[in-house]
């Protein structure tokens, strides 16, 4: 069986940063690095 932990745990990770970002608590600059994920 294949183990996914690694990638939901990035998946979750943009996502707390995506929403950060949306709540305005990071910096634009932030931005740039969720784009290239």
């Amino acid at each position: 069986m294949t183990d996914y932990t690694e990638y939901f745990d990035e998946v979750i990770q943009a996502h707390v940063a995506i929403e950060q970002w949306l709540a305005e608590e990071r910096d634009a600059c932030e931005l740039e690095k969720l784009l290239s994920r």
